[in-house]
């Protein structure tokens, strides 16, 4: 392939099967070649059903065991099942993002396949090191965090009666966020350790074998960047809570001020996220090419 030419680095081409594709992998130029090579593998090899969103993944069994009942429109789910849905959704696409850099996994699907069963060295290569990206800047975060949280623990407040984070409830908050961190450091490294050698066969018949390997890879790739999370809201807390406690006015309200700014980029993204209207992607692409195929409502709409 001409593009596999163009793609040399100092430890290798991407003939080399070894760790060196990561380094291979940005520097690919026919980014429209790559992605056409992506949705033809989309349609070529069937989305498999446990990679599926929880909600579409039950509509689609619904489709399987009544076939003619959907033949023309898909089932509707109503009640306390349809939120619950919505929650295991919502877990899902928030972890498939943070470790796969997509609320779906149609990209991870195609990589793989592209890889195991076509030997394309491009799309997997790309794919391992935008996880492997990912990783690094959480375990970068989580170091700076625990850092910063063995720092309080270890030293005494220069002016207590300003902050006294020593005191019992904010240095508990501080213990539980050091262990935390230390814990989400442990299983990032190794996962970076992992990562560096990892074929796409063994994540598609192993990591992603089954419904219960997905939930599980997803979780324990999440699981860093939960940690995270966690241990600075605690961080946040712990020192926010001293400050209340002390005798300084101007500290108490500097102190609002600092929990509202990134609560309130928080607020905006989510309102930014849940009002954009994206046209296009991988997938109904990929649908667009199956729907010049066949006619009428199939279970192949639900990938």
């Amino acid at each position: 392939m001409a593009e596999m030419s163009q793609c040399n680095s100092r430890e290798g081409s991407f003939n080399n099967k070894d760790a060196s594709l990561l380094q291979c992998a940005p520097n690919i130029s026919s980014w429209n070649t790559l992605y056409n090579r992506q949705k033809a593998a989309l349609v070529k090899y069937p989305y498999p059903d446990h990679y599926l969103l929880p909600s579409k993944l039950a509509r689609l069994r619904l489709v399987q065991a009544n076939p003619s009942k959907y033949s023309s429109h898909p089932p509707e789910i109503r009640g306390f099942t349809r939120y619950l849905l919505m929650i295991q959704d919502f877990l899902f696409s928030a972890m498939s993002l943070i470790a796969w850099g997509h609320a779906e996994m149609h990209h991870v699907w195609t990589s793989i396949v592209l890889e195991a069963d076509e030997d394309d060295d491009l799309s997997w290569p790309y794919a391992l090191r935008s996880l492997y990206d990912r990783l690094q800047i959480v375990l970068i975060t989580g170091g700076l965090l625990l850092a910063s949280t063995a720092t309080f623990l270890t030293t005494t407040p220069p002016e207590a009666h300003m902050a006294n984070y020593t005191i019992r409830g904010p240095y508990i908050c501080l213990l539980i966020a050091f262990g935390m961190l230390l814990g989400g450091t442990v299983v990032g490294s190794a996962q970076i350790l992992f990562m560096a050698k990892i074929r796409a066969f063994f994540v598609r018949d192993v990591m992603l074998g089954d419904r219960f390997h997905v939930w599980g890879t997803l979780i324990i790739l999440f699981y860093p960047f939960f940690t995270n999370c966690v241990a600075t809201v605690l961080l946040a807390f712990g020192l926010l809570s001293s400050i209340w406690v002390a005798d300084d006015p101007g500290l108490r309200g500097a102190s609002i001020l600092i929990v509202l700014l990134p609560f309130g980029i928080v607020l905006l993204l989510l309102a930014m996220w849940s009002t954009v209207k994206i046209k296009g992607g991988l997938a109904s692409d990929a649908q667009e090419l199956k729907e010049t195929r066949t006619d009428g409502f199939t279970a192949s709409n639900y990938v």
